[in-house]
């Protein structure tokens, strides 16, 4: 199994504190007298486009109805009046972590009443991406995902990594390890890429995006950055490789 490092740091951005809003369970519905989310996905994703949120006893008209899931505001797409399916994007770069808890949905509009609603779902990424929970992660070596990351503070247990769950160009199966070790199912023949963020266990904050290439020569594969390459031998990129190329 092939061992593949990240490119260079990304720098995180800022956003809404992930943590808001993540109270797990019963929701306070806020909204037009007995408004109440009727029905609900169980599951949604990062980016997830038409999300279907029943609702019933809403205002006719959506003037400033807004709905959050684990505190963050999502878009309405479609409104449907005092009832029927609301739809709803979930923001891609909303921040929050994966499945920690079970985040709610919360609708509001014009009025002050209120109803309470059980209206919870997991939280999963897009697909074609995947997440692993940090675990003693290293960040200072050539073969781990977290390397030469340069956020502040450094990568802790209980962050997050999120990553494609194959390369792009041979959808050759990536694997991540809980201390960030990144590894590859099979050798890459030809130009790959894939992406990386990390999310912060402490806020829900994700970072920016960071690509890793690997360019393919004669005997080498290419870990490339903005400031370097690694080649690595093919003799050294096994399937059982699990350590860390030295």
């Amino acid at each position: 199994m092939a061992i593949i490092q990240r490119a260079k740091g990304a720098v995180q951005i800022a956003g809404a504190a992930g943590t808001a809003g993540r109270a797990k369970g019963a929701v306070q519905i806020t909204g037009a007298a007995g408004a109440v989310i009727s029905s609900h996905p169980t599951t949604v994703a990062r980016g997830e486009t038409g999300v279907i949120i029943g609702i019933v006893g809403a205002s006719a008209s959506q003037g400033s109805a807004t709905i959050t899931y684990g505190g963050e505001s999502c878009t309405i797409t479609t409104y449907p009046g005092t009832s029927g399916n609301l739809l709803i994007t979930i923001p891609s770069d909303i921040d929050l972590l994966y499945k920690e808890e079970t985040y709610s949905f919360v609708y509001t509009d014009d009025d002050t009443s209120t109803d309470t609603s059980n209206s919870t779902a997991d939280f999963t990424p897009a697909t074609g991406r995947q997440f692993i929970d940090l675990v003693s992660p290293v960040y200072s070596d050539d073969a781990y995902a977290c390397y030469n990351y340069e956020g502040t503070p450094a990568p802790v247990t209980g962050d997050q990594i999120e990553i494609n769950e194959t390369t792009d160009s041979e959808s050759i199966p990536i694997t991540v390890l809980p201390d960030s070790a990144v590894t590859l199912d099979s050798m890459p023949t030809v130009q790959n890429t894939y992406d990386v963020q990390l999310l912060r266990a402490a806020t829900g904050v994700r970072s920016a995006t960071w690509t890793v290439t690997l360019t393919v020569d004669e005997d080498t594969v290419s870990i490339g950055d903005r400031r370097r390459n690694h080649n690595i031998p093919y003799s050294h990129m096994t399937h059982s490789m699990f350590n860390k190329y030295k």
